[in-house]
């Protein structure tokens, strides 16, 4: 995909309130048979497909174009227009995921959650290794409190142990945000993509496939802040 054909990523995806790791290994008499389609839908400048597991677990994936700055603006365009639909069809709530055009410090991070009114479920940022490496962190709000400072200075330590020191701050952050407050967001100056297809996603499964259940968690969608990095689109400030 163009958003890992570059350069490497080292994803470690941390959950703030998460207290220990565990992996449990099990051996299987039979591979369970593969996830069913359940929807899909090719557009111009994006797609998504939907499946379902054998255990009734659904997920989704979207693709969309992102090679040149041309098309990345298409698709920011076309979040706006698709948000017009989700208007017009009466959703009260928005789930989204909001890219910034520049990392922001954690104290910017935090007067923009306040000043937004965004239900947070995670966030991500950005630290650089000394050989150039780009390192993804990521996190959610935990106890109460949007951010833990002594779990993020403890994750940062253990980044940083692997030459990643220099934190660059929080590139996205993804939840839900009331309808009425869609318009507060798209016009926060820090703000590059307020992308809603997770939105756009349940409504049209909704609609053909009503007993289908698809959480917001399970509706993958590629992240953009690196492709912006790739593309010279990232503000210095």
């Amino acid at each position: 995909m163009s958003i890992q054909r570059k350069i490497a990523i080292y994803l470690l995806a941390l959950a703030f309130f998460a207290g220990a790791i565990m992996v449990g290994l099990a051996q299987v008499s039979a591979a369970p048979p593969p996830p069913q389609p359940v929807a899909s839908e090719t557009f111009q400048d994006w797609q998504y497909q939907i499946w379902t597991e054998s255990d009734g677990y659904s997920l989704a994936q979207v693709e969309y174009k992102a090679d040149t700055i041309q098309s990345l603006q298409n698709y920011v365009a076309l979040n706006k227009a698709l948000t017009a639909q989700l208007f017009q069809d009466g959703l009260k709530d928005f789930a989204v995921i909001v890219t910034f055009n520049r990392p922001l410090p954690l104290d910017d991070f935090r007067a923009w959650v306040a000043a937004t009114h965004l239900n947070v479920n995670g966030f991500t940022l950005r630290v650089m290794a000394k050989d150039g490496s780009r390192v993804t962190v990521g996190g959610a709000p935990t106890g109460g409190q949007l951010i833990e400072d002594a779990r993020l200075k403890s994750i940062l330590d253990r980044v940083a142990e692997h030459g990643a020191t220099d934190v660059r701050g929080f590139i996205s952050v993804e939840g839900v945000v009331a309808a009425a407050d869609y318009n507060q967001l798209i016009a926060n100056n820090d703000v590059f993509l307020v992308d809603v297809t997770r939105s756009v996603i349940r409504q049209r499964l909704a609609k053909v496939a009503p007993s289908v259940h698809l959480d917001l968690s399970a509706i993958v969608v590629p992240p953009t802040f690196p492709i912006m990095e790739d593309l010279g689109l990232v503000v210095s400030r």
